[in-house]
């Protein structure tokens, strides 16, 4: 016979009724790591694309010290930059899906909306940039950045924004 206050907790837990302590998450701390998640998805498709663009530029043909003097003509940065641009593109896809399917508490739906709208549309605009870059245009680099989305948008809830320390860090 299980008794008192413990007894009755593992009773509940097992009956699957979600007591506290049971070790399921509420729903705000399941929403806030679907977010964390997301943010760390997106800082590893970040960090593969700083990498990548290192090795291209390490790998790309130098024609030594005479050249230097020289400006390196565009298409040929935007041949170095094509495929980790990408490559970035396809890293952003799965994070977006994720906070698509995110279920986000009553009180947080309307700023959830927004912010996946928001995260698509940079999104987009990552994936025109890659057609730039794809299209000989260097100088479309800067529209490959990724600035604070989720909650590390000041506009975040901030009750979110704390539980979200890996989306934060994206700022």
């Amino acid at each position: 016979m299980i008794g008192g206050r413990r007894g009755l907790t593992v009773v509940l837990c097992v009956a699957g009724l979600g007591v506290a302590g049971c070790g399921s998450a509420a729903p705000d701390e399941r929403y806030a790591e679907g977010w964390d998640a997301v943010c760390q998805d997106v800082r590893g498709g970040l960090q593969q694309f700083r990498t990548d663009l290192v090795t291209a530029a390490r790998a790309a043909p130098d024609a030594g010290e005479d050249a230097a003097e020289q400006s390196v003509p565009a298409a040929d940065a935007a041949d170095v930059l094509e495929r980790p641009a990408q490559r970035l593109e396809r890293s952003l896809r799965a994070p977006l899906e994720a906070a698509r399917e995110l279920e986000p508490p009553e009180r947080w739906r309307t700023w959830h909306a927004g912010a996946v709208e928001r995260f698509a549309t940079q999104v987009d605009v990552v994936r025109a940039g890659v057609q730039r870059v794809s299209a000989g245009d260097a100088e479309a680099l800067s529209a490959l950045a990724i600035g604070g989305f989720g909650p590390a948008s000041i506009a975040a809830p901030q009750e979110l924004r704390d539980q979200t320390p890996t989306c934060v860090a994206l700022r």
